[in-house]
């Protein structure tokens, strides 16, 4: 009887023991941990997975600030104005990154998974995902330098259209 009891009580253990790993297992995978992006995710080609949202905000910021200040090149089609060019940093076009709603896009796709998924990926890793980084326009900067660049270069007086008389009609200029 006394083994027996003995056998009851190891069985037991072994049973809560069991249970309680199983249960923190559980609650390992069934949230994503706050303030972290998800592994595997990457902005703009940036690997973020694994880092706190504010050290991806640094380096995004700093991805961000060597694209503004690249320059672009505005170019007319070649035969007009001699195919004239123009640059710009992309700042001067009115062009940015929205922080925000990149950083904010990268933690949802860990918050999209659900706790088999975290499970599956302990094993297997997770599948890499390439955020792309969201970009704002200010369409009234680019019209403003395009005006003052582009417009003044190129603006001449307008002429009436004529008719060219052909053997067979007319050509209009």
């Amino acid at each position: 009887m006394n083994s027996h009891r003995k056998t009851l009580i190891v069985a037991l253990i072994s049973a809560g023991l069991l249970g309680g790993a199983g249960a923190a297992t559980v609650a390992k995978f069934s949230h994503a941990p706050a303030g972290i992006i998800r592994d595997g995710v990457r902005i703009a080609g940036i690997d973020c997975g694994k880092k706190p949202v504010e050290t991806a905000r640094a380096e995004l910021q700093a991805w961000r600030d060597a694209r503004l200040a690249e320059k672009v090149v505005i170019a007319l089609p070649a035969g007009v104005q001699n195919g004239k060019q123009w640059t710009a940093t992309r700042a001067e076009l009115g062009v940015d990154v929205d922080i925000d709603a990149t950083l904010e896009k990268a933690v949802s796709i860990g918050e999209q998974e659900d706790a088999t998924q975290r499970f599956a990926a302990w094993f297997t890793g997770h599948k890499v995902v390439d955020v792309a980084p969201k970009w704002r326009v200010d369409s009234a900067r680019i019209k403003k330098l395009l005006k003052r660049k582009v417009a003044s270069a190129i603006s001449r007086e307008p002429k009436d259209a004529r008719f060219i008389a052909l053997e067979q009609g007319f050509k209009i200029v």
